[in-house]
């Protein structure tokens, strides 16, 4: 391992899937989920199929959709944090 190099641990258990480096942490949580509740993040990124989940039947469930937004606005509001979308 280099001088600069940053020790990263990966956690994979059933909704609790993230990576730990010395700066921070990385989580991984699916828009369905209750993953963000409760937390204060910098960067919330969005994966472009991210929709499909708050699909039924290739309609989107805006109730569902709209929690989505919100718990996303949540996290973001208390660091001042920014949306990127893959």
């Amino acid at each position: 391992m280099s001088e600069h190099a940053i020790p990263a641990k990966v956690r994979v258990a059933n909704g609790a899937e993230r990576v730990d480096i010395g700066t921070g942490t990385v989580r991984f949580t699916t828009p369905r989920s209750n993953g963000m509740r409760g937390l204060s993040v910098d960067v919330v990124f969005i994966d472009n199929d991210a929709h499909r989940v708050l699909e039924s039947d290739g309609v989107v469930n805006f109730a569902r959709f709209d929690r989505f937004r919100e718990d996303v606005a949540l996290v973001l509001n208390a660091s001042g944090g920014e949306v990127v979308h893959s």
